[in-house]
């Protein structure tokens, strides 16, 4: 059963937060779309595919194939994960966009972070500079303030969520040493995982995310916390 999203009030406003159900959720859907349009061309299918001849060479490729198109159970393990597709982004959207304030909000063109600087895939290019975040999901504007947003979902430990973690607290570390302070950046991090210890600090994930950051324009947080962070700049 899908719990309730957590919710703000405010004025005359109610602002619901998404949960680690609602993300599950949208995941469920997501899966159920990536069944009805499965390709079995598709190059990530195919490496898939190679792998899993590669761990039980007892069955040909072609014999993989037939059993995809025979079972539904089995294709299961040949779709895309959502998660990896970002859809979770969209429950994130839809939420920031109804937060009173928020103006102009979406997705920006390719910017990334390098040497205290915001700039474009372009700009990394012509100037040889090696980007020391990857590209920000989100931009908007509020109360004259320009918001860049990095935002990763994560449910159960393993190791692409890790290698997620680590690239929010890159995001942090290298937002911190850009002097524009118009310009605020948020590492949001969303799903139990980051609830989870990391053993290296001895904290929380999402504890030592908030840690890392300096709370004057550059944040560690989770998506519940955005309203209240953005209220107090």
């Amino acid at each position: 059963m899908i719990k309730h999203p957590k919710k703000f009030i405010h004025a005359s406003t109610i602002i619901y937060v998404p949960t680690p159900a609602d993300y599950e959720e949208y995941r469920k859907k997501g899966l159920k779309e990536n069944e009805r349009n499965f390709d079995i061309d598709a190059d990530f299918v195919k490496k898939k595919i190679r792998r899993f001849v590669e761990f039980n060479p007892e069955f040909t490729e072609e014999e993989v194939k037939l059993e995809i198109f025979d079972s539904i159970m089995f294709r299961s393990f040949f779709l895309k994960d959502p998660i990896r597709q970002n859809m979770y982004e969209e429950v994130f959207a839809q939420y920031v966009k109804k937060i009173d304030g928020v103006r102009n909000f979406g997705k920006p063109d390719a910017l990334y972070v390098s040497e205290g600087k915001l700039v474009t895939k372009k700009e990394l290019k012509a100037k040889k500079l090696e980007a020391e975040t990857k590209s920000i999901d989100f931009y908007w504007e509020y109360n004259n303030k320009k918001i860049y947003a990095y935002h990763k979902y994560a449910k159960e430990p393993g190791g692409h969520q890790d290698n997620q973690y680590e690239d929010l607290v890159k995001f942090i570390q290298a937002c911190i040493n850009i002097p524009e302070k118009n310009s605020v950046f948020l590492a949001i991090a969303d799903g139990e995982y980051f609830n989870s210890t990391d053993g290296k600090v001895e904290k929380t994930r999402i504890q030592n995310l908030r840690d890392t950051g300096n709370n004057s324009n550059v944040f560690g947080l989770t998506s519940e916390e955005i309203k209240d962070v953005l209220t107090k700049l």
